[in-house]
Order: structure tokens, then C-alpha cells, then sequence
């Protein structure tokens, strides 16, 4: 017999934990992705790269040794420094980017800064320097968005908390902003950083610095910053996973419960006056896995109903399995999108309950019209991380 009862037992027995994250609950926007078209889901996360101005980033060095006070400066090489010169004086640089596109009702989810690196002159400054830390502010440093003595020292932004920066790939460095500096992507202008070495000197009286490819630099080698947020709107809701960092909308008169870290049950609407009595999303992560497949298999395998397909959305391959299996009356259709990020499952499990034994029977069910909105919550599906 098929209740929901065996369904969610049969989820455990397959080490599928059904209940919810610790999840961020908010009413959002949707802005159309590709293959998304329903009208409830016109807009959803948004991803956008901004690239560091070249007229206002690039490298000051201290005005004497350990007097923490900017001295020249250059704003026009394609290159900026990060470490110390002859004179063991320190090198700091200066990244602008322009977020004023962000709206201002957005709200920033992530953000990440990436740097190229050109060179090496000396030794290695991560080697001996120390960490590579950021400090941000929202605005500009000093007197004016153009590069300064004064940024050299100038305060970060009240609140902000400092980041260090570590290798992504060979060539590429970069930091995923903690949330306590989300907040400090500013809407109506520029967010600056500001990188140095924890070491100022080593005071061997030899330049030992970075160079790392400035806003000045061809496409491709500029630094980025990479921004996703979501605008707040009364049709869809947002799904945040903090644990395995995921997001998703789905529509505002969905109902989440069971939260735990790795899922979530969330009851989604229907048209009334149908024999369909529910519709749900269960959303489950299973970690440290290699493969990701759910449990329809095992379920359904033996049912004529049984179909499983590789599919793209959104450039994201899932494995998608659906069937039917009923008794006593009650039906259910099920489908599952599964997808492998990094070494986590991530399951989307949506479910259509309707009942055969009413009388008068009321009308069926539109299966394409209740499923359609399936594949738009699983094309809103955007990763947090790197």
C-alpha cells in the first residue's frame, strides 16, 4: 500500500532525511531564467559580475617604513602590488567596483571577490607575509572614489569584518564574503576593498610582493566581484539552505515545515474542485555521497509508470524520475529532480495525492497544469558557493 506514511519511511530507510534547513523563509522576486517562462516565477535569484573600475583601483605604498600612512601611489598600471618594497615599506591595493545596478530592495545573498595573479617579485608574500586580508567598505575609502594617499589607513566600513583571501584555482585568489558583510554591498554606488598582507615588512630590505591583474587589465583578468540577490515581491517565497548552500523560490502560498538542516516539506497550492487533495515539494540532502539517485527507483522500479531520464536545466544536470502507484483510493503521482554538488545530494521530490473513490466523483485533475510549476521551482535552483 502506498501512503505517505511508507513514503517518508522508505526516504529515512534510504538515508534521505526529509525535513527542512534552517532556512531563510521571505516573500522574493523571480527574474526570468531561460526555459522559465510562468508568469508567478517572472523573476527569481539573480547572478551579476562586476568588474573593478579602472580609474578608481590600484596599489599605494607607505610613505616611510611602519608609519602606517599612504604614500605614492598608482591607479594605471595593469597590475596591482600587495607585499613590501626595497625600503620595507608596505604595498596596499585598492579594488572599486560599481554595484549601483543592484536595486535597492535587494537583497544580497552572496558575494565573492576573485584576483588574478600576474607575478611574484621577491618572495612569495603568502609564504612569509601572512594572510592576504580585505577589509570593505560601502562607498569609497578616503575623500573621493578616485585612488588616495588617505585610503591607505582609512577606515572600513563600521561593522564590516575583515576577510582573508585563499587560492581558488591555480591562478585565480578570492574570498566568499561572510554575511555579516552582505549588508556592505552598497545599492547607490561603489563597494570598495582594500587588500594587505597581515605582515607589513620583513624588513629584509628586498621587495618581496604579489601582483595581481588590476581593473586596467583585458576582459578575463580584471578582478570580479560576483553578486547574487533576490528582489522582494508578494508572488513567489525563498528557500535558503545555509548548511549546503542552495536557494530556490517557490510560491507565496506554500507552507514550509519540519525544518532541519538537511530538508524541507513545503505544501504548495492547487487548483480546488478536483479530485487532488495535496501537493507538496519534499526537498532532501544526503552529504558525503558520489552518486545521487532517490528512492523512486526502489519504489517504482517494477511499474510500468516508472521513467528515469538525464536532464538539463538551467545548466544544471539533474536525474529525473517520476511513477504512479496507488490503493484504497488514493493516488499518487510522484517526480524527482536529483542533482550532485560537490559530494551533496540534493533531491527535489514533488508529489500529486488525489482520490478514485468519491461519489459523485469530482472532476480529474489537470496533471500538466499542477505539474508545471515543478520544473520552474527546480529552474530557480541557484548554488550559494563556488
Amino acid at each position: 500500500m502506498k501512503t505517505r506514511t511508507s513514503f517518508f519511511k522508505k526516504s529515512r530507510l534510504a538515508g534521505l532525511a526529509l525535513a527542512a534547513v534552517a532556512a531563510l523563509v521571505m516573500s522574493t522576486a523571480a527574474q526570468a531564467l531561460v526555459g522559465n517562462s510562468d508568469p508567478i516565477f517572472s523573476s527569481t535569484l539573480i547572478s551579476r559580475a562586476f568588474v573593478s573600475q579602472s580609474s578608481s583601483d590600484g596599489w599605494i605604498l607607505e610613505s616611510a617604513a611602519a608609519s602606517g600612512v599612504g604614500g605614492i601611489q598608482s591607479s594605471y598600471a595593469t597590475t596591482f602590488n600587495v607585499g613590501d618594497d626595497q625600503n620595507n615599506k608596505q604595498y596596499r591595493s585598492i579594488l572599486s567596483f560599481d554595484t549601483s545596478p543592484i536595486p535597492d530592495n535587494a537583497v544580497v545573498l552572496l558575494a565573492q571577490l576573485k584576483i588574478k595573479i600576474q607575478g611574484v617579485a621577491g618572495t612569495d608574500p603568502f609564504a612569509t607575509f601572512g594572510n592576504l586580508l580585505v577589509d570593505m567598505r560601502n562607498g569609497h575609502f578616503g575623500n573621493s572614489v578616485g585612488l588616495e594617499p588617505v585610503d591607505f589607513s582609512y577606515p572600513a566600513s563600521a561593522g564590516s569584518v575583515q576577510e582573508h583571501i585563499s587560492p581558488i584555482t591555480y591562478s585565480w585568489y578570492g574570498v566568499t564574503l561572510s554575511a555579516a558583510n552582505l549588508g556592505f554591498v552598497s545599492k547607490v554606488g561603489v563597494t570598495q576593498f582594500r587588500l594587505r598582507f597581515n605582515l607589513a615588512s620583513n624588513n629584509n630590505n628586498i621587495a618581496d610582493y604579489d601582483k595581481f591583474y588590476s581593473g586596467d587589465a583585458p576582459p578575463g583578468y580584471q578582478p570580479q566581484l560576483i553578486v547574487i540577490y533576490y528582489i522582494p515581491t508578494a508572488n513567489t517565497q525563498l528557500y535558503v539552505n545555509p548548511t549546503y548552500d542552495f536557494a530556490f523560490v517557490y510560491p507565496s502560498q506554500g507552507q514550509i515545515s519540519n525544518q532541519t538542516t538537511s530538508g524541507a516539506h513545503i505544501t504548495l497550492p492547487f487548483a480546488p474542485g478536483t479530485n487532488l487533495v495535496a501537493k507538496y515539494l519534499d526537498i532532501a540532502v544526503t552529504p558525503n555521497t558520489t552518486t545521487c539517485t532517490s528512492y523512486l527507483a526502489q519504489e517504482y522500479g517494477g511499474s510500468p509508470s516508472f521513467q528515469s531520464q538525464q536532464v538539463t536545466i538551467n545548466g544544471i544536470n539533474f536525474l529525473k524520475q517520476s511513477g504512479e502507484q496507488g490503493a484504497a483510493g488514493n493516488i499518487y503521482n510522484q517526480v524527482s529532480y536529483s542533482t550532485l554538488k560537490g559530494t551533496n545530494c540534493i533531491i527535489f521530490y514533488f508529489t500529486l495525492h488525489s482520490v478514485d473513490a468519491i461519489y459523485p466523483p469530482p472532476p480529474t485533475f489537470n496533471m500538466q497544469a499542477e505539474s508545471a510549476v515543478f520544473t520552474n521551482i527546480v529552474s530557480s535552483l541557484t548554488f550559494l558557493s563556488p
